[in-house]
């Protein structure tokens, strides 16, 4: 979702910096770009326990997050991917395509406030979150849980990802990565494992042609 369908990435890092801020929480500018993909649940546990001195609920920590996420979005913050409902409709026509899921590492809170606003749920048979699993991203745990739900072969799926911990995930799951280029570079991503990457959705139609 982050990243992929929405441009929110930034919305999210801005949203774990408020809470950081918040509760003067010094978290090094080198660290951030390592949570890309991960559950709130794991940003905040380990900025907790690495740079909270675990002084805090990450319960709490989580809540705060989404209270100012949820701000932001209802003041208009928060734009989709250029192509991205196109692609969507686009698959949607394809005959080979069995079913759409969406695998995100974000919370259902969020998760509910981006599709309702886009009102995106008739596109998906399943909804995975971060609050579904365990372990997040990089661990295969999320795209294990939505192969289950789905009843299909790894092999026979293809999971859109823009960051390298996503691909990971997906990857050790067992399914093929199209990686889309809105959140790191190629290099990054070809790095990670990623079977296909593209710049544009419009490149990525070109895919199943």
């Amino acid at each position: 979702m982050d990243g992929v369908l929405v441009d929110s990435e930034a919305l999210q890092e801005a949203a774990e910096r408020y809470v950081c801020a918040l509760h003067r929480i010094v978290v090094p500018e080198e660290v951030w770009h390592g949570f890309k993909g991960n559950t709130s649940k794991h940003i905040f546990g380990y900025i907790n326990a690495r740079f909270g001195g675990g002084r805090f609920v990450v319960d709490e920590l989580i809540r705060e997050k989404i209270e100012y996420y949820m701000r932001e979005v209802v003041r208009g913050g928060l734009d989709p991917i250029p192509g991205s409902f196109d692609f969507l409709r686009f698959l949607g026509k394809l005959p080979q395509i069995r079913a759409l899921a969406l695998t995100t590492s974000n919370n259902r809170a969020i998760q509910r406030v981006v599709f309702d606003r886009y009102r995106l749920d008739a596109f998906f048979k399943v909804v995975v979150t971060g609050d579904d699993v365990t372990h997040g991203k990089p661990h295969p745990e999320p795209y294990q849980r939505t192969l289950k739900l789905l009843g299909a072969e790894p092999s026979k799926c293809l999971v859109i990802e823009d960051s390298d911990n996503g691909i990971i995930s997906a990857k050790a799951a067992g399914c093929k990565v199209l990686a889309i280029t809105t959140t790191f570079p190629r290099k990054r991503l070809r790095d990670a494992g990623a079977d296909y990457v593209v710049d544009t959705f419009v490149e990525a139609q070109t895919l199943f042609s």
